[in-house]
């Protein structure tokens, strides 16, 4: 799993620096904004309409984000989601933590979290390391405190992915707007951490339970998770790679750039799946794992 975002991250930040000039001079020309949603357009078309199966293109989009290992992933209707439990957890967290942190305008915030909050967050990290640990242990054949389950690693995900999802809007805060345009108050108070993690963890916890036809509704939730987490991640290394962090003073500055985040975190994403696919083809999927 580390290794999985360690990748991911090195993608980001090389798709984040390509930004083209339009990007880099602050606002594209309105009549060219359109062609940054062409990439997004034909990665939504090709899941949609693509060949094959809609869980086979789901898992090709996102295999570069994760392992997917058979005996770790929930399968539903007969397929596969294309995430393993962990990252099912990790990314469902971190789309309900971002839409809260988005919709309730936290991400203006100019107070970042408390030392209590940052230490209840570390903790929600930790306890994904404990578990991704003693699943390695298991792995390697070599004594373990506990049993693994799939249920575990989607609750310490969920976990995880929140506390994501505020490091995340952490970042946002701190990059996007000017001073003068953030709202004086605290991101996250650890009672609203609290919050997030209640909403996370039970709709985690659902996801082995749903029947068949829930297969594609929740592919859904974890492409548009992957693709928030990455976009997140694109827009505030563009904005430090072009010079432009914490310039700007409204929403409606900042509406130029979202075809290009979309665009540069489908990028990544994509990349990351034909690096993987690459690899595989090369090493086979034994030696890539």
């Amino acid at each position: 799993m580390a290794a999985d975002l360690g990748r991911g991250h090195g993608v980001v930040v090389a798709v984040a620096t390509a930004l083209p000039a339009t990007c880099r001079s602050g606002v594209p020309r309105s009549r060219l904004a359109w062609a940054w949603w062409l990439v997004p357009g034909a990665v939504v078309g090709w899941l949609a309409a693509g060949p094959d199966g809609f869980g086979h293109r789901a898992h090709l989009l996102l295999g570069g984000l994760c392992a997917q290992a058979p005996g770790h992933t929930f399968v539903l209707g007969g397929q596969s989601l294309p995430f393993d439990a962990r990252m099912t957890g990790i990314y469902l967290g971190a789309l309900i933590g971002l839409v809260a942190l988005a919709v309730s305008g936290r991400t203006r915030a100019a107070r970042p979290p408390g030392f209590v909050t940052w230490g209840v967050l570390a903790a929600m990290v930790g306890a994904l390391g404990i578990d991704g640990t003693n699943s390695l242990l298991v792995d390697l054949g070599l004594w373990h405190p506990y049993a693994p389950s799939n249920g575990l690693r989607v609750t310490t995900g969920a976990m995880a992915g929140v506390a994501l999802a505020v490091t995340i809007g952490y970042l946002l805060a701190e990059t996007v707007w000017a001073r003068g345009a953030m709202a004086p108050f605290r991101l996250v108070s650890t009672r609203e951490v609290a919050g997030l993690t209640a909403v996370a963890l039970p709709l985690a916890a659902l996801v082995p339970l749903a029947p068949g036809w829930a297969f594609v509704p929740i592919c859904a939730l974890l492409i548009a998770g992957s693709t928030v987490t990455v976009g997140g991640l694109v827009l505030v290394s563009g904005l430090i790679a072009t010079g432009r962090e914490g310039t700007f003073g409204s929403a409606r500055q900042l509406r130029p750039w979202w075809g290009s985040v979309a665009t540069g975190a489908m990028t990544a994403i994509v990349a990351l799946a034909v690096i993987r696919v690459v690899a595989e083809t090369l090493l086979g999927p034994a030696n890539y794992q």
